[in-house]
């Protein structure tokens, strides 16, 4: 009996060892384009949950920095914020377009996604903004763990682009290493079975971020006695600068 449960747990590491090995290939082979270094029509900015006071998180505030600081640099001339509200309340594209403006890109410079609760829908919303204004090119700017996902994705994108890494400073090595280690799987499963399969994983996403985002709403309740969310850094649009959005899904 003992030997029986050796050779089994003996199989199980066998087949975790080579399930990760073939995760981590999979997540380090994919391409990153072919647009080159030439300056795009766009930079699209991938969403991320906003705080549950409606405040810019974490990674939001990165992946907002590095792209105004793209487009300062000349990288390209517009902004689209990609993220519908997804892991809660709050429009991830607002939120983030809300920060952009608040560091000086003009309203001019802006357009939103506001719809899409996945990856795969943040490029379908996208790719409509793009074809409506004639872009041909684009820059897309997310954190370097989630880049592979979306060059997996990206693919059949009908327009020339290029990934783009927003640093993450403040994270922590246990929070970028587990950020790892999700993602590389993922990026197994939709190389294996193509976009189908993101809806699925996002799913596992939205409970992975509801688990996550409890915490915090206790706690708010108790300080608030209860009271609704408000956003606490998020001033309304500008009367008349009505972004660009796709159709909702």
């Amino acid at each position: 009996m003992r030997t029986k449960q050796k050779l089994a747990i003996a199989a199980i590491a066998a087949l975790t060892a080579g399930l990760a090995c073939a995760s981590w290939w999979s997540y380090t082979t994919v391409g990153t384009g072919t647009l080159g270094s030439a300056s795009a029509d766009a930079l699209i900015v991938f969403g991320s949950p906003a705080e549950i006071d409606g405040s810019p998180s974490a990674m939001q505030t990165w992946r907002v920095n590095e792209a105004v600081a793209e487009f300062r640099r000349g990288a390209a001339p517009h902004i689209i914020f990609a993220g519908g509200a997804a892991g809660n309340k709050f429009v991830e594209a607002d939120v983030m377009a809300r920060e952009a403006r608040s560091l000086g890109v003009p309203q001019s410079a802006i357009a939103t996604e506001r719809h899409s609760r996945t990856t795969v829908e943040n490029l379908q919303g996208v790719s409509a903004i793009m074809q409506a204004h004639g872009w041909t090119s684009a820059e897309l700017i997310s954190s370097a763990d989630h880049l592979p996902r979306i060059a997996v994705l990206a693919r059949s994108l009908p327009f020339q682009w290029r990934l783009h890494t927003a640093p993450t400073p403040g994270r922590g090595r246990l929070s970028t290493a587990v950020a790892y280690m999700e993602e590389a799987p993922v990026t197994l499963i939709l190389r294996t079975f193509g976009s189908s399969a993101e809806p699925i994983i996002h799913t596992a996403a939205l409970v992975e971020h509801g688990l996550v985002f409890l915490p915090k709403w206790i706690v708010w309740k108790i300080r608030h006695h209860g009271a609704p969310y408000v956003p606490t850094n998020a001033p309304d649009d500008p009367p008349g600068t009505a972004a660009v959005e796709s159709s909702p899904r």
